[in-house]
């Protein structure tokens, strides 16, 4: 449900004569959207500040993101843009405002509007760097600070994702697919399309929160002597490259759900591993790890896309997962689609700068920006045979693991008395 019809079912239990927040939180049960309003609320920090530090919460005049404070400290201005100000705010990123306190997502993070900061547009000036920072850097001529957006925003940029016909995957810590847009597409109920670094655009995007972290606790788990025999963590990875292109497509039959964290929609939700037989070693998980990534990443994709109404042709990988090629095979032949290497593996810084470019008119479009500073690597195609499989482990299992699990998964958390 939208908000327009959440408030129509406000409006019909006043009678009830319910406090404005015990009506709230009714609606909210009634749409089947408590579980996810308490993982927001744990996310946002002001309520723990609220709960724990209570002199420090009355006294807060401001609260505002990590951005926002270094942006204030370069010019003394407390302004952001809305794409950079991502996360658990009640900013309405389609108009790119605050949320008022008649708003019922308000409610959600409970941040006094009192306490927000001025938003520009992404290419505005924010300011200008203070005269101490100029004196230090021997600078004797005004330097503007201008406004771009998020890391994964200015990623998405940086690899040159500028409409529809290009998707932008992000292989790090925490891992993504975006898609930019004119059009405002929020990917699920309540989650929103963030405000693109590139004005007056949105991205779409679906986050694993434990995403090739999950490499890193695969190698810490399951190779800690191993890892020993080689000279850094690069070739020690270059290494499980080599030994999972032996295994087959599908990694005969092992298959993986990533949730080893957090996930906004599916707050319940755990990782699993399904399929495992004698024929199984640790290298199995290696690739189910990846796989399964790629799985995760391509249903949110597919539903990004059904809404957007416009087909993809295109996938960009960037991230340290980016610089294998079995990894981007992998993800070629579970999309069936190209998928192109990042230029470089700072997409972020290169996006920031397509933004800071655009906004001093060195280019006269993104286009014209994408086609000066954004050349590919490489390019990887689908393997038809490959794609047949793994669309059939996709559809037959992937996909259903979850429905089949979410009830045992809220069971274990708890079990484990675990919290959103």
């Amino acid at each position: 449900l939208k908000e327009k019809d959440i408030k129509s079912i406000i409006k019909k239990i006043y009678d009830y004569n319910l406090s404005v927040r015990d009506t709230e939180k009714l609606a909210f049960k009634l749409v089947n959207m408590t579980s996810f309003i308490r993982f927001q609320q744990m996310k946002t920090a002001i309520h723990w500040v609220k709960q724990h530090q209570r002199d420090i919460y009355n006294k807060t005049k401001k609260y505002v993101n990590i951005s926002t404070y270094l942006n204030y400290k370069l010019t003394g201005e407390l302004v952001d843009t809305p794409a950079a100000v991502i996360g658990h705010y009640p900013l309405e990123y389609r108009t790119g405002k605050w949320y008022s306190h008649h708003s019922i997502k308000y409610g959600v993070f409970d941040i006094k509007e009192s306490t927000y900061c001025t938003l520009k547009k992404p290419g505005e000036i924010l300011g200008y760097l203070k005269q101490y920072i100029l004196d230090i850097l021997g600078i004797d001529y005004q330097i503007p600070l201008i406004g771009s957006g998020s890391d994964k925003s200015c990623e998405s940029l940086g690899n040159g994702c500028i409409d529809e016909t290009f998707a932008s995957i992000s292989y790090g810590t925490a891992s993504t697919v975006t898609i930019t847009s004119k059009k405002y597409v929020e990917p699920s109920p309540f989650l929103p399309a963030y405000t693109a670094a590139q004005n007056g655009y949105f991205n779409s995007e679906l986050q694993i929160y434990r995403g090739y972290w999950m490499l890193n606790w695969f190698k810490d788990e399951f190779c800690k002597d191993e890892i020993k025999k080689y000279p850094n963590e690069h070739a020690f990875f270059d290494y499980l490259d080599q030994v999972i292109e032996k295994i087959p497509p599908g990694d005969d039959g092992l298959i993986l759900q990533p949730y080893w964290g957090p996930c906004l929609e599916r707050p319940n939700a755990r990782g699993a591993i399904l399929g495992f037989s004698e024929r199984h070693d640790k290298y199995h998980i290696y690739r189910a790890i990846i796989e399964g990534i790629a799985y995760c990443l391509k249903e949110g994709f597919e539903r990004i896309q059904k809404k957007e109404n416009k087909k993809v042709k295109y996938l960009v990988c960037s991230g340290g997962g980016s610089t294998s090629d079995i990894v981007l095979q992998i993800t070629a032949d579970i999309f069936n689609l190209p998928v192109y290497r990042a230029p470089t593996t700072e997409t972020s810084s290169l996006g920031a700068a397509i933004v800071g470019f655009m906004s001093l008119k060195r280019f006269s479009s993104y286009q014209e920006a994408k086609d000066s500073m954004v050349h590919y690597k490489k390019e990887f195609l689908p393997i038809k045979e490959n794609h047949q499989l793994y669309q059939k482990l996709y559809e037959k299992v992937y996909l259903k693991m979850y429905k089949q699990l979410k009830n045992i998964d809220a069971t274990l958390r708890e079990f484990t008395n675990e919290r959103f």
